[in-house]
């Protein structure tokens, strides 16, 4: 991994890879609010959800970084963030595949939990790794991050997206 202030920048085109999962459950979701009575056409939803999920990507992660400086690894944002980036590109493909399958039933629930916790886990050592921090500080940083991830959940609801 390339850890430079250009590997850096270059982790972000990451989003640019992921584009075709998003692509996927933005119809997804399109053709669901459609069905639904939704009459706004599929390139407002997929706007809409472009932003919120753009978002949703990025904020976590200024967020996390400010807080790099005050817990004293102010030098690990370039691993943190280049690491942070590959990894979402890792689980947002598989992500896409399982809410398209529409697991809402059955065992796909407890696959899609599995998969989740299993990405949380991944996430936290990863992080631990990337900041070179305690196993605690990890865990933080990932709380962190989901918590702020979680408030894209009010703004799909309040663009009815959800």
């Amino acid at each position: 991994m390339d850890l430079s202030a250009e590997g850096f920048w270059r982790s972000f085109n990451t989003i640019l890879l992921a584009l075709p999962a998003y692509f996927l459950l933005w119809m997804h979701s399109a053709r669901e609010l459609a069905e639904a009575g939704d009459t706004r056409s599929t390139a407002t939803i997929i706007l809409l959800q472009t932003v919120v999920d753009l978002a949703t990507w990025i904020v976590p992660l200024v967020v996390a970084a400010l807080a790099l400086r005050p817990l004293g690894i102010g030098n690990r944002l370039v691993p943190f963030v280049a690491v942070q980036n590959w990894f979402a590109l890792l689980v947002t493909y598989p992500l896409a595949l399982a809410v398209v399958a529409d697991p809402s039933e059955g065992i796909g629930v407890f696959l899609v939990l599995g998969f989740f916790l299993a990405t949380l886990v991944a996430l936290v050592h990863l992080t631990r790794v990337s900041i070179g921090g305690s196993m605690p500080m990890a865990i933080g940083l990932v709380v962190l991050q989901t918590v702020i991830a979680l408030f894209a959940l009010p703004a799909y609801e309040a663009l009815g997206l959800s």
